[in-house]
């Protein structure tokens, strides 16, 4: 049964490939501003797990009608995922309208010592991950960096909207707890009601690292919970690995935790926007060719539109 199961992974993981392809032929044959925006809704962008969680922070903002929300990265390194998080909040803002606040916490000079087993001793060590701080300020444009460990510095910041996304990946057992108390308090204007969130490094048992951190926490708070989030990887286009480290952080005392806004902040709802653009010229391909399904099951799979007459743009 194992063995069957491995084959029929693969079977669904070549199909997932090919997909992605015919999206990327689509992509090379339209316009340049029309691409970078399917590229986005289809997450075919550098960081696409953040660009999934800031857009699911972006549609419940919109949903509970907030002019914007705070994006989070605990533990920025190089910079690579920080200039991401810029890029996409750029894109959020422009289609959307909404104030998108980036922030990157690191504590500049790599990974500080451990502070025992639990944070992986056997993987990660002291300075680890340095950064170059100039370099990466060079790079920027708007998003604020706050250096230090987040044992100090997490329990004196204040947003200046509400936290919808968190990055941790902060590697440490220890570290990751501390940055959790980023969303401990009673100050709800400082939370989204449901808080989206990206661990890093989950690849381990459930009793060190990230993951203790995690069930260290949950025991702790009632009144909220941190969980993983199930089937994103078979509703999102190319059916990526990273969609298993996706979570949500859940305020159930939120003053509008229970404000019924249906599917709103579903990912799914940007392709309403999608649909809702200037329509493009189309020319026939033969129903039967491979290419036309092709270009329909990555359609269909990007939940742009229902099953497409064979047609493709030029």
């Amino acid at each position: 049964m194992t063995k069957l199961k491995r084959v029929l992974d693969g079977i669904v993981d070549t199909r997932r490939h090919h997909v992605y392809e015919a999206a990327q032929r689509v992509l090379n044959r339209i316009p340049m501003e029309r691409a970078r925006a399917l590229q986005f809704e289809w997450l075919m962008v550098p960081f696409p797990k953040y660009a999934y969680g800031m857009q699911k922070a972006a549609a419940l903002a919109s949903a509970l009608d907030l002019p914007g929300f705070t994006a989070i990265e605990f533990g920025v390194a190089g910079g690579n995922g920080l200039v991401a998080m810029e890029q996409h909040a750029a894109r959020l803002s422009s289609d959307l309208g909404l104030s998108i606040d980036v922030v990157g916490f690191d504590l500049a000079i790599g990974m500080p010592p451990a502070t025992g087993y639990k944070d992986l001793t056997y993987r990660w060590s002291e300075g680890d991950f340095a950064m170059d701080e100039q370099a990466l300020r060079n790079r920027l444009s708007t998003a604020q960096l706050i250096l230090g460990d987040v044992s100090d510095t997490v329990p004196d910041y204040r947003p200046y909207s509400p936290i919808g996304f968190i990055s941790f990946d902060l590697d440490y057992y220890s570290s990751t707890l501390a940055a959790l108390q980023v969303v401990e308090g009673r100050h709800w204007d400082n939370w989204l009601p449901r808080i989206n969130a990206y661990f890093d490094d989950l690849r381990t048992i459930e009793w060190v690292g990230e993951r203790q951190a995690i069930t260290e926490w949950n025991a702790r708070h009632d009144d909220r919970k941190v969980g993983q989030v199930k089937g994103i990887r078979d509703s999102v286009f190319s059916g990526p690995a990273w969609a298993e480290k996706m979570f949500e952080i859940h305020l159930f005392e939120h003053p509008v935790y229970g404000k019924e806004i249906g599917s709103a902040d579903w990912v799914g709802s940007f392709a309403e926007r999608a649909r809702s653009k200037p329509t493009l010229r189309l020319r026939p391909v033969p129903e039967d060719s491979f290419r036309a399904q092709q270009l329909s099951r990555a359609r269909v799979r990007a939940g742009l539109q229902t099953p497409l007459r064979s047609e493709e743009p030029f």
